[in-house]
């Protein structure tokens, strides 16, 4: 199961970044670290695509989370179910609860923040 939210933001004004993908993604991962509930102990990693954002338990080992840009003020969040080693040797299906909870959170933050706008999720059951 992925969930992935599209959305546009203009907070981030450091305009050495325009044109750098990988920078651009830095300040959103820096900016869902710190806007995301405390108790999820938010923290990134950047690549050289985007960033991965890492959240404590449950979710740190059910879900996975990546962030990037897209172009001019455009980003996107996704957020995917993974399985443990033991759910792929049982073929155990996905958990997707923690991936829905965890869409909620991501839904709640953007919405009730006033610098976002045009925000269009995507789902991949």
């Amino acid at each position: 199961m992925e969930h992935q939210v599209y959305f546009e933001i203009d907070i981030f004004n450091n305009s050495s970044l325009d044109n750098e993908q990988t920078g651009q993604a830095i300040e959103l991962a820096k900016w869902l670290c710190n806007e995301l509930p405390s108790e999820l102990d938010a923290d990134y990693l950047d690549g050289d695509w985007g960033c991965t954002i890492f959240l404590s338990e449950p979710y740190a080992s059910t879900v996975s989370v990546y962030c990037g840009f897209v172009e001019k003020n455009s980003y996107s969040v996704a957020i995917k179910s993974k399985r443990s080693f033991f759910e792929c040797l049982l073929r155990k299906t996905k958990n997707c609860d923690n991936t829905t909870e965890l869409k909620e959170v991501f839904d709640k933050l953007l919405n009730e923040n006033i610098n976002v706008n045009s925000i269009e999720w995507d789902y991949d059951g």
